[in-house]
């Protein structure tokens, strides 16, 4: 794991707490550390799963999947502007075929939203679990 560590992005630092929360939930479970091991095993597992949300980035996959079915793959479209620079426009094919550039956008910033909202409850889920209950799993 220590091999797959990089100093330039917290998501290392996640991940890295994530393998030592499964380890530590696999000992306690196995050698039944404690009065309530199993309790603490399920607790482990739910933190667990936050940090794979929050690695995977996944928090609006179904909201995404859909929003790529109804207008097709994203794509970037470089516009060059007269001083040089370049426009970036983020658009679908499908919404420029049909005109409906607009309706996409509205859509896809609805879901971008509802994401960072998401992303924050579960870091808060997260780290508010971790904090109620981290000090008794050891014990």
């Amino acid at each position: 794991m220590i091999w797959r560590d990089g100093d330039h992005d917290f998501m290392f630092c996640l991940t890295l707490l994530k393998h030592k929360l499964e380890s530590m939930r696999k000992h306690i479970t196995r050698h039944d550390i404690h009065v309530d091991a199993k309790k603490t095993g399920t607790q482990i597992i739910y933190a667990e799963e936050l940090l794979r949300m929050i690695i995977d980035n996944d928090y609006c996959r179904d909201e995404w999947d859909e929003h790529e079915e109804k207008w097709g793959e994203t794509v970037m479209i470089d516009n060059p502007a007269e001083d040089g620079l370049v426009a970036i426009e983020i658009t679908t094919l499908k919404a420029q075929e049909e005109g409906r550039q607009k309706q996409e956008r509205r859509e896809h910033i609805a879901i971008y939203e509802k994401e960072k909202e998401r992303e924050e409850q579960i870091y808060d889920e997260l780290f508010d679990h971790l904090r109620e209950n981290i000090r008794r799993w050891w014990c």
